[in-house]
């Protein structure tokens, strides 16, 4: 389970981000003055994040998602603990897991 969960987050994030992106340099374009450090697209992500982790049932808060620009690139970050030995509801044992992707922002070249 702990895999599938893995498996299931990676292809939400690559999702999460491919909607998200193009927002992100278009916004950063508006701004003339490179990307921004936090807001509404960060919050996007983090939230399309969250609602894909509830959907394959991974215990993932909201302060195991980390986003950042860094180099001209977005970089997600998470990380949780995936439930191995459950009894009664409680969890004896868990796997750390966690999964870090950086994705390119590329502006489009000026029209001459």
């Amino acid at each position: 389970m702990a895999a599938y969960g893995w498996f299931q987050m990676a292809g939400v994030l690559d999702d999460v981000a491919s909607n998200e992106i193009p927002r992100i340099v278009q916004a950063a374009q508006q701004q003339q003055s490179g990307f921004p450090d936090r807001g509404d697209r960060f919050v996007k992500v983090r939230e399309g994040i969250m609602k894909g982790a509830q959907e394959a049932n991974v215990p993932l808060r909201a302060d195991d998602v980390a986003v950042s620009i860094v180099d001209n690139m977005l970089d997600v970050r998470l990380a949780w603990d995936a439930p191995v030995v459950v009894y009664n509801g409680k969890p004896y044992l868990e796997i750390p897991m966690s999964l870090q992707r950086a994705y390119t922002l590329s502006k489009p070249a000026p029209m001459r």
